[in-house]
């Protein structure tokens, strides 16, 4: 309603955003998203508004895809991390976490080195591996990695980038 809108502008801040329903003219409701701009000529706020209807439908499948994408990432069979162009861990799934002994909490920030038997595995595999995945390949190795209580195991590696157009949004392994 109309005092809701005004109050809501008044504790507005530039670019700040409001959603509320309205009432058509044909007596339909519509969902509205105001945001808040200011004039650069005058100074004056003012709130401009899009009708966001047709954005719930998809905003909930959005949702519903992430959530399934998500669960899929925590209870695959496989351990799967996610590594920045640097070469440090973004994300660590529960499976990883159970094959090596950390936690993800852990890991985040840190490089793999420490998921491999010997520095040198480690540094052959990305010299191998980087120069396939960044030009959109997938790259597969057997290799000795090394649990948290520093036992050794045989390991299959398995890495591609996160986006094949664009390298600097990292790489995904599956151990």
């Amino acid at each position: 309603d109309r005092e809701e809108l005004e109050r809501a502008l008044d504790g507005a801040r530039e670019g700040g955003r409001i959603a509320c329903r309205l009432r058509s003219k044909e007596g339909t409701w519509v969902e509205v998203e105001w945001t808040c701009l200011t004039s650069p000529d005058s100074g004056m706020r003012y709130l401009k508004g899009a009708d966001v209807t047709g954005r719930r439908p998809v905003r909930s499948a959005l949702e519903g895809s992430r959530e399934t994408i998500l669960a899929l990432f925590e209870n695959a069979a496989q351990g799967i991390l996610t590594v920045d162009a640097a070469g440090c861990i973004l994300s660590f799934n529960a499976m990883a976490e159970r094959l090596f002994g950390y936690t993800r909490e852990e890991m985040i920030d840190k490089t793999s080195a420490i998921f491999y038997e010997s520095e040198e595995d480690w540094k052959r595999i990305g010299s191998e591996a980087y120069p396939l995945i960044l030009k959109g390949g997938t790259y597969q190795a057997e290799v000795r990695g090394k649990r948290r209580n520093g036992e050794s195991f045989w390991m299959r590696v398995t890495g591609s980038l996160v986006d094949p157009a664009d390298g600097t949004k990292g790489s995904i392994w599956m151990i």
